[in-house]
């Protein structure tokens, strides 16, 4: 059995499909998974054991496509309504739709917009790419999120602060819904030293913030 995932742009899409990959290979233990993301996304793809085979894009995605035709999946589940990802499932949807069940997040209208209500909010993105399956009757995984890197970009011992090594919070900036008010006061308030990250985009906000407390 060969089953497909796509998940082109979003590496947090990506991290956030884990669960699933990992309820999909409980529930068909000799199934042969397969991947497709962009290129940005390789060196993580390439260390999870769970993914069997993986296609990379970077721009044009008719050579992966022509790879995909070759191999009939009994499941594609698509995470990303991307115009490459449409390619994608089209051009399977036309050969294999009569052998092959198509999975998609949204996967219909209904569910797009009931997904940006707030009854709806408080599911995480990786319990909807589950539930985007249901059909499935996928088991239920751990909630633990595995993350891989690169060796190079791995943290050194020398790059952690001595007053960080007996353990620190991690702040991610680059999706952190708090005005610049109210986490000056939560970084003021915690007992804790700190550890910002984010992009290029965050630096000067993170040198301001550490301001507050260089120690810290």
């Amino acid at each position: 059995m060969h089953i497909l995932i796509v998940s082109i742009t979003s590496y947090k899409n990506v991290m956030l499909s884990m669960p699933l990959v990992q309820a999909l290979k409980n529930k068909f233990p000799e199934c042969v998974l397969h991947y497709v993301s962009s290129t940005k996304n390789q060196a993580y793809l390439q260390k999870i054991p769970l993914i069997s085979e993986t296609y990379f894009i970077s721009g044009d995605a008719i050579p992966t496509v022509f790879s995909l035709l070759k191999i009939n999946f009994s499941y594609v589940i698509n995470l990303e309504q991307t115009f490459s990802g449409s390619i994608i499932i089209n051009s399977l949807r036309n050969k294999y739709n009569h052998n092959t069940e198509f999975f998609q997040y949204p996967n219909n209208l209904i569910s797009k917009i009931f997904s940006s209500k707030k009854a709806y909010q408080h599911k995480a993105l990786s319990q909807k790419f589950m539930d985007a399956c249901h059909t499935l009757q996928l088991p239920k995984v751990s909630k633990t999120l595995n993350y891989y890197t690169n060796e190079a970009d791995n943290l050194k011992k020398d790059d952690i602060p001595t007053s960080h090594a007996a353990g620190y919070v991690c702040i991610n900036l680059n999706e952190l819904n708090l005005s610049a008010n109210l986490l000056e006061a939560f970084c003021l308030e915690l007992k804790f030293p700190i550890i910002l990250a984010g992009n290029d985009a965050n630096f000067e906000y993170a040198q301001k913030l550490k301001t507050i407390d260089p120690i810290k």
